[in-house]
């Protein structure tokens, strides 16, 4: 396999569930993660300085802003694939995101494998 790792930054405020996140993406070759973090505060230098081809980003880790920062992310970085993992898995919630720029909307439900190999699939064709 001669294609490069796809960089991606998680941010999900259950530390419980970042570190999971984490010990799984880490054991997959296809990523290199390189922001893991409970909190937004440097988003945006941090997509900019790691060159992050990716991010998973819990909606609840910025409640009052959630979709401002799903638009202002995407309107900064066009091309980056970011995913929403969320447990506020509604209708509503679902066309709110994608309204607002989200690429995909995962429910926290969903086995982070499946997430990583919808990601993958982007990059590989």
């Amino acid at each position: 396999m001669n294609q490069s790792l796809i960089n991606l930054g998680v941010y999900e405020d259950n530390l419980n569930l970042l570190s999971i996140i984490t010990k799984i993406i880490k054991l997959d070759k296809r990523f290199r993660l390189l922001i893991a973090k409970d909190n937004i505060d440097s988003i945006f230098f941090e997509i900019k300085d790691n060159n992050l081809n990716a991010v998973i980003l819990d909606l609840s880790i910025n409640k009052e802003n959630a979709f401002s920062l799903i638009s202002e992310t995407k309107n900064l970085y066009p091309n980056l694939y970011l995913i929403v993992y969320t447990g506020y898995y509604e209708k509503e919630i679902i066309n709110l995101a994608k309204k607002a720029g989200a690429n995909m909307i995962y429910d926290k439900g969903t086995d982070i494998k499946v997430i990583l190999d919808e990601i993958s699939k982007k990059y590989v064709s």
